[in-house]
C-alpha cells in the first residue's frame, strides 16, 4: 500500500481536490510501480491503458524510424503526469523507457475516467488539465522547429532545470536535433559567455 499523500499530490496535479472519501474511493484505482534504468513502460504497438505519475527518476519518449534510428520527442521527470498516447486503449506509436530507476503511479485510464466523470465537479478540472498537456506539448514541438540550436538548448535548461546533469548528453543532443559534438560546443559557449 502506498501513502495517500502521494495520491493526493496526484490528484492535486490534475487539478482535482477529494474529500476524504472521494479519496479512499480513487485509492482503490491506482498501484505504485518501481521500473529499473532501461526498463519501458510502454513499448511502440502496445495498446495504451494506463495513465501515470513520475514519483521518482526520469524517462524519456522516443520514436523508432523504419532504419533504426531513435528520435527523443520529449523527457519525464518527477511530478509529471505521462501515458503511451493521448487517446486512452489505443495502439502507441512511441516507446517510455527509463534513464533512471523510477518509481511510478499508475491508474487504469479507463477506470480512472470513469470515477472522474462521476464527480461531476472534477470532470471540467480533469479536461482541462489533458488539453493543458496537450498544447504545451505542441508549444514544444513547433518551438523547437522555430529556433536554431543554441535557442532550443537554452529553451531545454529553462524547462527542464537540472535534468541535463542527470541524463547522457547524446540523448539531449538527439532530442534537440543535433550531434554529441554540436552540443558541446554549444556548451562550452554558454559557460565562456556566464
Amino acid at each position: 500500500m502506498y501513502d495517500l499523500q502521494v495520491l493526493r499530490k496526484f490528484l492535486n496535479r490534475i487539478k482535482i481536490y477529494p474529500t476524504s472519501k472521494q479519496l479512499d474511493i480513487f485509492a482503490q484505482l491506482f498501484v505504485q510501480k518501481e521500473l529499473k534504468k532501461g526498463d519501458f513502460f510502454i513499448r511502440k504497438g502496445n495498446k495504451n491503458l494506463n495513465i501515470a505519475f513520475l514519483l521518482k527518476g526520469v524517462m524519456r519518449v522516443f520514436v523508432v524510424d523504419e532504419d533504426g534510428n531513435e528520435t527523443n520527442l520529449k523527457f519525464i521527470k518527477e511530478n509529471q503526469l505521462f501515458s503511451g498516447s493521448y487517446s486512452l486503449g489505443t495502439k502507441t506509436i512511441v516507446n517510455i523507457q527509463c534513464l533512471e530507476d523510477c518509481s511510478i503511479f499508475m491508474v487504469n485510464g479507463c477506470d480512472f475516467t470513469t470515477v472522474v466523470n462521476n464527480f461531476r465537479q472534477f470532470s471540467h478540472s480533469y479536461n482541462t488539465v489533458l488539453d493543458c498537456l496537450y498544447k504545451r506539448s505542441m508549444i514544444q514541438l513547433t518551438s523547437y522547429i522555430k529556433l536554431d540550436a543554441k535557442a532550443r538548448y537554452e529553451l531545454f535548461l529553462e524547462n527542464n532545470p537540472g535534468l541535463a546533469n542527470r541524463i547522457p548528453l547524446y540523448h539531449i543532443a538527439n532530442h534537440l536535433g543535433i550531434t554529441a559534438v554540436q552540443l558541446s560546443r554549444i556548451r562550452a559557449g554558454n559557460i565562456k559567455m556566464k
